[in-house]
């Protein structure tokens, strides 16, 4: 029987609606065999799925998204393999949450400033020890009732050019990638066909960048086959996953793409030339 894979999943402990338990039960419902808990500047919740995991027997790949800045553009980075018990990467990853707190309280001062009643403090409380970002000053408007859609935070108040809007703290590419090596990973360039800026590649790749995920909701099969040729092109893996964030009706379903589990094979040969390149 086919095997299948979702490596693109984010939980709780960022902008995801299920915890990672539920994930995993949600995971087996739809007969996944491998998946990457890949919630934003946070490993937390690979370890509170792994019993889960181990439990339903689904394989859980350690995995984290980082964003990173480039020709003023967000750039996200999936690193998959990661070390998350390394105190230099725990550390980095406590201080990345630290800037996005920080930004939640200027987002909010920018709210109030600009007539529309939002505590910063509240949201934090609730969110617990989330990995805070926009999505959650979004839902939590649209709970408020302060704003009729989720589209609407983003395109009146809190996207980019938006009155309230702040920009995030990054890092740059190859900071990320080194970043991600340096705790035994692989780094991969996450929904390239949302960024439309495709000469990045061979900059990332001379950087050490190692896959591209190709498979993702928001692209076209136009977009997955081209990104898949260049890809195939400059040795890089591919890569994919929906990018579910529990939400029903935003086009991004859970294990929808197909994607095998050959590409996770391929993933693991890899590391294992690295390792074995780092041992020469």
């Amino acid at each position: 029987m086919a095997k299948f894979i979702d490596l693109h999943i984010h939980s709780t402990h960022s902008d995801g609606l299920l915890t990672p338990i539920e994930i995993i039960r949600k995971v087996a419902e739809h007969n996944l065999s491998a998946i990457a808990i890949t919630d934003h500047d946070s490993i937390s919740a690979y370890d509170e799925a792994a019993q889960e995991a181990r439990r339903l027997n689904i394989e859980l790949i350690s995995g984290v998204e980082l964003s990173c800045e480039t020709e003023g553009r967000d750039i996200h980075i999936l690193g998959y393999f990661v070390d998350g018990k390394n105190d230099a990467f725990i550390k980095f990853l406590e201080k990345m949450r630290y800037h996005r707190k920080k930004r939640i309280f200027k987002i909010a001062e920018k709210l109030n400033f600009i007539g529309i009643d939002f505590c910063a403090e509240s949201l934090l409380k609730e969110l617990k020890n989330a990995s805070p970002g926009r999505l959650h000053v979004a839902r939590k408007l649209l709970k408020d009732g302060k704003i009729k859609s989720i589209y609407e935070a983003f395109r009146c108040y809190i996207g980019e050019n938006c009155p309230a809007y702040v920009k995030k703290f990054k890092l740059n590419i190859n900071e990320c990638i080194d970043l991600i090596h340096s705790i035994g990973g692989i780094a991969v360039m996450a929904h390239p066909g949302i960024y439309k800026m495709d000469h990045l590649i061979d900059i990332f790749k001379n950087y050490g960048l190692d896959g591209l995920e190709i498979f993702h909701s928001e692209h076209k099969s136009h977009q997955t086959k081209k990104y898949r040729k260049i890809a195939e092109e400059n040795n890089l893996l591919v890569t994919g996953g929906s990018d579910y964030h529990g939400v029903q009706n935003d086009g991004r379903v859970l294990g929808a793409l197909n994607i095998p589990y050959s590409l996770l094979e391929h993933m693991k040969e890899k590391l294992q030339e690295k390792n074995r390149s780092s041992i020469k």
